[in-house]
């Protein structure tokens, strides 16, 4: 099983605005089929999710997990690691 995944795309759209869309976190449920909810469990000082609880349903099957995001580099990039 891979440790690492890097995936990179190109979206016609202002930076600002991908980047308020990909860390408006508890919405990703509202565009992402298989997302049920998005819990955010801490935020940063700059009151930014830093580590949010997902929960995923597909196929009859579904899982929780957590991610830690990393801020640094934003909003040209956006890092995270699994916690749980």
């Amino acid at each position: 099983m891979a440790e690492q995944a890097r995936e990179t795309t190109t979206i016609a759209a202002p930076l600002g605005k991908v980047f308020d869309t990909l860390v408006d976190f508890e919405a990703y449920p509202q565009w992402a089929a298989d997302l049920k909810q998005a819990r955010i469990v801490e935020r940063d000082g700059e009151g930014r999710g830093l580590e949010v609880e997902y929960r995923a349903a597909a196929m009859g099957r579904s899982t929780t997990y957590r991610l830690r995001y990393d801020y640094d580099g934003s909003p040209n990039r956006l890092a995270w690691a699994l916690v749980a």
